[in-house]
């Protein structure tokens, strides 16, 4: 998240544009957002503000949780993908995982064995599109009706 805000910061200094405290407060809740450890304080705001009927169209606040919400849609877009493309990236991002956690081993770093990186399991893949993607899926299709498609690809690679 860190380099994400980075990067995001220069690239609106290199281009001489408006960077100032409430432009940098929503880049960090974008990109915030997107990391799964808020999934549910993010996706709970945005079924909240559902229900109290948001103004995605004007309200500034509704709109960077809007944005929010599409940028993690976009972050797990591999959930809705075609079964056969779906499976391919899970296993290519369970290899990268499976390296990351024997790197962090030479390296001698150390997380909590709840954050330890390793093989992701077709258990853990398609639980994960069953109860983190799709329902977030399905809470934005209610808002974005284009995004029937992504909901439609949940639900397939969730079985």
């Amino acid at each position: 998240e860190r380099y994400q805000s980075a990067a995001t910061l220069a690239l609106l200094h290199k281009h001489h544009l408006p960077c100032d405290e409430e432009v940098i407060s929503d880049i960090a809740t974008l990109i915030i957002a997107t990391d799964l450890q808020n999934h549910r304080e993010v996706s709970s705001q945005f079924a909240q503000r559902c229900v109290e009927v948001a103004d995605f169209g004007r309200n500034h606040s509704d709109r960077v949780l809007a944005s929010a919400i599409l940028l993690k849609l976009a972050d797990m877009h591999h959930c809705a993908l075609a079964p056969k493309t779906c499976s391919e990236w899970w296993s290519k991002n369970s290899d990268e995982f499976e390296k990351q956690g024997k790197l962090e081993d030479d390296c001698g770093i150390k997380y909590p064995q709840q954050r330890r990186v390793g093989k992701i399991s077709y258990i853990a893949q398609s639980s994960f599109v069953k109860y983190v993607a799709a329902p977030l899926a399905g809470a934005a299709h209610g808002i974005f009706p284009a995004l029937d498609f992504y909901s439609n690809g949940c639900l397939v690679n969730s079985n």
